[in-house]
């Protein structure tokens, strides 16, 4: 069997569907950039603007996802999909020098054209020239050679090995007329699981402090996990431990549509994503879908996490049903993520889940983490209420499109004091820069959140920042203002000693500054009803 009819072979077909079901998708909606772009940009080496790193479009045609996108448009029955897919490929892999220029300067792009390209040819099937296929697998097999060649043995590239093993796996079976790609995979196969096991604590937290390069390293992983199943190659048991640890994980912190909290960096794009599907939903999905280790069923809201506060929780091994009918109509479901100094807490309040997220970033200090301690996320259903980043550096993340900045802090704390039968209380002290200290408080009582932050200082400056959700309607003037937005009210009490004011515009913030006298105490609290 040459290498054309290989890729035409039911197993390759076979990835499509385990990743995606049955029915043909294109995972980039927008119109794909192989229709913009000529062939000068698709060369490795040309950068728009001189600059020594791609530009985001730039990145994205190196990565094609345009291929890929084009390919499932043909699959769909699109007329002229397959010749544009076809003309833009070939443009770029006759372009290329392998090893040079941009497209060669990122190795997760590096394992996303290896991707996408499996997709790619797998959609087009019979439509794709034998010589195309010829021409990249020339070029794939570079890839093995530069990511076998480039592994990334640093603390803090935990997410960078997964990436690299997962492209070496799928690139070497994607092409096995590759001279060296048998030995290239079975390497990634055995060293996935050990990458993997690298990337979490042993509750399943990232150590990295950023869920989103967590959750792109496991989605990477999911792929290649896909691609071995369809051409009959298993994975070591302890790759789909350490996977499903760490789904777990970003089930429990992510939203009820499945979006990931925006905690520490985020990466460079989606590579081959589900369309209109968050990651965290689409890993749990496939954990289920493959009968892996996946969250277990649970009391609570809508995606049934398990805490009941007026009965012991129910047992791992009880049924689904009956963990389900355990819980009241006022349960909140509460995680703690010690090593990773993450607090989780979720109840369903008016028809949806009100979740409140605490870090303080107790032990993930990776170059990928903010140093954000106590910095606090409050949402219901997949819609933010209030975000406050902590007395961290300005956060450069966005938490659904609002931005949030803080204090300057040093040396953060995250204790966890009790949780009882009628309410818990999750608590954090910051010690700050010109000798103040910081202390919040988080009281969850039935379907409340009450946050207390307080504040003893000894002449310390400070600058206070709450940034709000969209559309709210605020009353209230001189240190109390109430908030409402839907069925939501927040009401808001601030220190007079600060000076207040309101930030109106898209994502209003209430912002207060001013000095702490030595020996006193600022107190402000936001109780959401």
């Amino acid at each position: 069997m040459n290498l054309f009819e290989n890729l035409r072979t039911r197993a390759v077909r076979a990835v499509q569907s385990r990743l995606f079901g049955d029915a043909p998708v294109s995972p980039l909606p927008a119109e794909p950039l192989a229709g913009r772009l000529g062939p000068s940009a698709f060369s490795p080496g040309a950068v728009p603007g001189g600059g020594e790193s791609p530009a985001a479009e730039s990145r994205h045609a190196h990565r094609h996802d345009w291929f890929a996108h084009l390919a499932a448009r043909h699959a769909a029955g699109e007329a002229g999909a397959a010749e544009r897919a076809i003309e833009g490929l070939e443009s770029w892999l006759r372009h290329d020098r392998p090893g040079q220029g941009a497209a060669w300067a990122h190795p997760t792009d590096l394992t996303a054209r290896l991707v996408h390209q499996a997709a790619g040819f797998s959609w087009l099937g019979s439509a794709a020239p034998p010589a195309l296929i010829a021409l990249a697998a020339g070029s794939a097999a570079w890839h093995l050679r530069h990511l076998r060649a480039r592994l990334p043995l640093g603390t803090g590239d935990e997410h960078r090995r997964v990436a690299h093993h997962a492209g070496v796996l799928i690139g070497g079976l994607t092409f096995p007329a590759i001279p060296e790609a048998r030995e290239a995979w079975s390497e990634a196969a055995s060293l996935l699981g050990p990458a993997l096991d690298e990337l979490t604590f042993g509750d399943g937290s990232d150590r990295s402090g950023a869920p989103a390069f967590l959750a792109q390293s496991l989605w990477l992983a999911a792929i290649a996990h896909a691609v071995a199943r369809a051409n009959g190659v298993a994975l070591p048991t302890r790759a789909l431990s350490s996977w499903s640890r760490g789904v777990r994980f970003l089930d429990r912190i992510a939203n009820e549509n499945g979006s990931i909290p925006p905690l520490g960096e985020a990466p460079f794009g989606e590579i081959l994503p589900l369309p209109g599907v968050p990651l965290a939903a689409s890993l749990r999905g496939l954990a289920i879908r493959w009968g892996l280790d996946a969250p277990e069923p649970v009391a609570g809201d809508a995606r049934q996490r398990w805490f009941v506060h007026d009965e012991p929780p129910p047992s791992r091994s009880a049924p689904a049903a009956a963990q389900t009918g355990a819980a009241g109509a006022r349960t909140w479901a509460s995680w703690t993520f010690a090593e990773d100094g993450l607090a989780v807490a979720v109840m369903p309040a008016r028809g949806e889940p009100l979740r409140v997220i605490l870090a303080a970033n107790a032990r993930s200090r990776g170059r990928l983490a903010h140093d954000a301690p106590l910095q606090l996320l409050v949402d219901v259903g997949s819609r933010p209420l209030l975000a406050d980043p902590g007395p961290g550096r300005p956060a450069r993340e966005e938490h659904n499109g609002l931005v949030a900045r803080g204090l300057v802090g040093q040396e953060s704390r995250l204790t966890i004091a009790r949780v009882d039968g009628k309410k818990a209380r999750l608590e954090g002290g910051v010690a700050l820069s010109g000798g103040a200290r910081w202390a919040r408080e988080v009281l969850l009582n039935q379907q409340r959140v009450r946050v207390t932050d307080r504040l003893e200082g000894v002449g310390a400056t400070v600058a206070l920042r709450w940034t709000l959700g969209p559309e709210w309607v605020i009353e209230g003037a001189e240190g109390r203002y109430t908030l409402r937005s839907g069925p939501f009210t927040v009401v808001v009490e601030l220190p007079a000693a600060l000076s207040w004011r309101l930030e109106a515009g898209t994502a209003p913030a209430l912002v207060g500054s001013g000095s702490i006298a030595a020996g006193t105490e600022l107190l402000s609290s936001f109780e959401v009803r």
